[in-house]
């Protein structure tokens, strides 16, 4: 039971980072109690069950609705320059830690983007697809695997510095 926080107190100490009192929380996994039904770390929310639904479905309906309350028309190329900067920056965020597996909620997370491209101005009877094309954008599970591949890429030409230890026996 000890062992935990005792690998974390070697990593801080490893690191020369250290814990702020006041910031630690603990968050248990367990059936039996729940103390903590979700917390936000580094800006990702993440739910008793390790989910990240509350985290795209918040911070994404938030920014686009902002959006939509500020600017009373959109036209194509304010929708790009806003989407792009604001929304999809959101989505986008730490997608190496909260990419969606579930059908369910890769399907949520396009909804984002099917939802936004439906604001502008005669693209509303489109389908999704044809809005995608007309506005020259790639559907977001597209941008979390091109992302993905660049990571990769980074490790196996040691252009990114990481932990060896984690890829030992799997790359050459």
């Amino acid at each position: 039971m000890q062992d935990d926080p005792d690998k974390l107190q070697l990593w801080s100490d490893t690191w020369l980072l250290e814990f702020h009192p006041d910031k630690c929380k603990h968050m248990i996994i367990s059936k039996c109690e729940e103390q903590v039904e979700e917390e936000k770390d580094l800006g990702i929310i993440t739910d008793r069950k390790l989910g990240f639904r509350n985290h795209y479905h918040r911070a994404v309906n938030r920014i686009m609705g902002t959006v939509r309350r500020t600017y009373t028309h959109l036209d194509e190329k304010t929708f790009l320059l806003l989407f792009k900067a604001l929304v999809r920056h959101h989505i986008e965020y730490c997608t190496s830690i909260w990419n969606p597996h579930l059908n369910k909620d890769i399907t949520l997370l396009e909804n984002v983007q099917r939802t936004a491209t439906k604001q502008i101005p005669g693209m509303k009877n489109l389908s999704y697809n044809e809005r995608l094309q007309k506005l020259s954008l790639p559907n977001l599970k597209y941008r979390r695997y091109r992302g993905d591949m660049i990571q990769v890429y980074k490790i196996v030409q040691g252009l990114k510095p990481y932990d060896k230890s984690i890829t030992q026996g799997f790359l050459c």
